[in-house]
């Protein structure tokens, strides 16, 4: 009974460690499509972490309305990624991003929507 407390604590432990490797923002729409994927990588600063914008804006004419962005780890090496503006509801939007300390950056980002009728 004891060592199943134990690996119930380890599997938490690691459940919140490895939180830091998915963002969504939005939610899943029923009738969505994923639409676009991107990759975002930044190189490793050495004793730093490594950041910086990104910003996706469609050049269609008749764009899509964005239901969901997802970001997804790579590399395993952590970081984060928030959604500084458009996103769901919009046509575009600009993500920050930051490396965990003296990792690389290695993220992609789906970006699910519907068309505009």
């Amino acid at each position: 009974m004891k060592s199943f407390f134990v690996l119930m604590f380890l599997a938490l432990i690691a459940l919140v460690a490895g939180a830091n490797d998915y963002f969504s923002f939005g939610k899943y729409q029923e009738n969505e499509t994923k639409f676009d994927c991107k990759r975002i990588v930044a190189e490793k600063k050495l004793f730093c972490k490594t950041s910086g914008d990104y910003s996706y804006e469609q050049n269609i004419e008749n764009p899509i309305k964005i239901t969901r962005v997802e970001a997804t780890d790579n590399s395993g090496n952590g970081g984060e990624v928030k959604l500084i503006s458009g996103g769901p509801g919009h046509t575009s939007f600009t993500l920050h991003y930051e490396s965990e300390l003296d990792n690389a950056f290695d993220f992609n980002v789906d970006i699910y929507g519907e068309v505009q009728k």
